[in-house]
């Protein structure tokens, strides 16, 4: 392992660590506009699938109580749990996604389907506010592509693929190099070279 080698591994480690942390970024905004709707408030962006579940839930169950309807709740009942569900299959993906690069694909493919929604909305209530939470979403896809990108050049390079840390990867390049990836100090006082010869 030379050091352009070790330099590209240690950028992908990066990337597919950045893109986890903006999935979770999301869920978490997602959770905090959830408690916002009931004050009729929207913070930035969030995962809008499951804010769509909820919200049609909060206006079938209005709907139900206009029309007379028996059991309005349970209109809001079946929203919440789509809308949990939805929410639900995001985290675990993104807990599935620090040791499987398959879970990151379907996170992709998660948040394009969510970023049509997005879209699809803003056109359908013309509501250009809406403009905000697409860019984010637009700069989320572009973050996992990278994920995605980055987790199949980790496979190629080491068995534990995604899941290969930086601390792994830099006691592979010390006992291949003999000298530290950061210092570029000799091992136990060993230098490359030296190593190279005594082979």
């Amino acid at each position: 392992m030379d050091n352009q080698e070790y330099g590209k591994v240690s950028k992908e480690i990066r990337n597919y660590k950045i893109a986890r942390m903006n999935v979770l970024l999301f869920i978490v905004f997602t959770v905090l506009n959830l408690f916002m709707l009931l004050i009729d408030r929207y913070f930035l962006f969030s995962v809008y699938t499951v804010l769509v579940c909820f919200a049609t839930g909060f206006g079938l169950k209005e709907a139900a109580i206009e029309a007379g309807a028996a059991s309005p709740n349970l209109y809001l009942g079946i929203g919440i749990a789509f809308g949990l569900a939805i929410l639900a299959v995001f985290f675990v993906m993104w807990l599935l996604s620090k040791k499987r690069r398959w879970a990151m694909i379907v996170l992709l493919v998660l948040f394009s389907l969510d970023s049509a929604v997005v879209l699809g909305g803003m056109i359908y209530l013309g509501d250009f506010t809406m403009l905000i939470d697409l860019a984010i979403h637009g700069v989320m896809l572009y973050y996992l592509i990278l994920g995605v990108k980055a987790s199949g050049e980790l496979q190629k390079h080491f068995p534990e693929g995604v899941s290969l840390t930086v601390e792994r990867l830099d006691e592979a390049y010390r006992l291949e190099t003999g000298t530290d990836p950061v210092t570029g100090a000799p091992v136990n006082g060993i230098a490359a070279g030296s190593r190279r010869k005594d082979r």
